[in-house]
């Protein structure tokens, strides 16, 4: 169980590095645009129960890309760099820190 949960969260965290990766802001917005925000609210829905209560918190920005894109592709201004920014670093760190929990869980330590 732990392991598909670790795959889950890996895959979001590659998406969310590509985004801190990208510095054309048409670029971004189009790679931000693309993701399929269904599918990651479903795994982090899975693996809420597995974050702490700031985890938690800072979950509900995972969808704040996708909506600075849409702004920028109809408006042409530009809140995706900071959301990006700001955002994402944090989330970033919150899904290695689930991941390296989740990893202990399957080594016998504290899931």
């Amino acid at each position: 169980m732990n392991k598909e949960l670790i795959e889950k969260v890996s895959a979001i965290r590659e998406y969310l590095t590509s985004l801190t990766q990208v510095t054309d802001v048409k670029k971004l917005a189009d790679l931000a645009s693309q993701k399929n925000f269904d599918e990651m609210e479903r795994i982090y829905l899975e693996i809420t129960p597995h974050m702490t209560v700031e985890q938690r918190s800072r979950a509900t920005w995972y969808f704040a890309p996708a909506i600075q894109a849409e702004i920028y592709l109809r408006t042409g201004k530009d809140f995706l760099t900071g959301t990006v920014t700001r955002l994402v670093p944090p989330l970033i760190a919150d899904l290695d820190d689930l991941a390296e929990n989740l990893n202990k869980g399957n080594q016998g330590g504290r899931p």
